[in-house]
């Protein structure tokens, strides 16, 4: 619990924002900040990734988790601190980036592209930020019109495989025009082994 607690409020840390409350009506309205986020090295069993989702790591996956703030240059890029992560031997995730997800499941053609992670806006960075495939357990695919009616922004929103997204996922019925998609392959069958395994441990 400890870890997952860590992991979560490290995911918070590259976000920022204030809300301003109006003096007529009791409406927060809140503006979110444009800041250098995703500072972060991250070293996975001791190899480098520029940049990581950690909200799509198996949580009851990680051994120990490390960080350390200093500032670390690696390619020529200044990070603000390291975070070292290590996994247990029996989940093995499989790390591709949005941009490689995005290219691999759906049929979207070149184009501007908002991805979500779990209703959490993702800021630029999308050929970098690596997310583990198997953990992810929809991808919804939703293009934007303009006031013409024109198509004009592809949204890409996933899902991990966290309890409440299970739990969800089997009494919600999608309705609308959006397209779901599920990765396909066994991840589904290799989840729940993972999953099963690091409960025995």
């Amino acid at each position: 619990m400890k870890l997952l607690t860590a992991l979560w409020a490290f995911s918070l840390l590259p976000f920022g924002c204030f809300a301003q409350t109006t003096d007529s009506l009791s409406i927060d309205v809140v503006y979110a900040q444009a800041t250098e986020n995703r500072d972060f090295a991250f070293i996975i069993n001791g190899d480098f990734l520029p940049d990581l989702a950690v909200q799509t790591i198996v949580p009851s996956g990680i051994k120990s988790l490390h960080v350390a703030k200093n500032d670390t240059v690696v390619d020529g890029r200044t990070y603000k601190g390291t975070l070292w992560i290590t996994l247990k031997d029996e989940y093995s995730p499989t790390f591709v980036s949005l941009t490689e997800l995005k290219q691999k499941y759906t049929s979207l053609k070149p184009g501007p592209t908002v991805f979500m992670i779990d209703n959490r806006l993702i800021s630029g960075g999308y050929d970098q930020l690596m997310v583990d495939e198997k953990y992810i357990l929809k991808i919804e695919v939703n293009r934007l019109t303009d006031a013409d009616g024109r198509e004009d922004v592809n949204v890409v929103k996933l899902l991990t495989r966290s309890e409440e997204n299970i739990k969800q996922s089997k009494e919600f019925r999608i309705r609308g025009n959006a397209s779901i998609i599920a990765p396909i392959g066994n991840y589904a069958d290799d989840f729940r082994s993972i999953d099963g395994q690091l409960e025995r441990r």
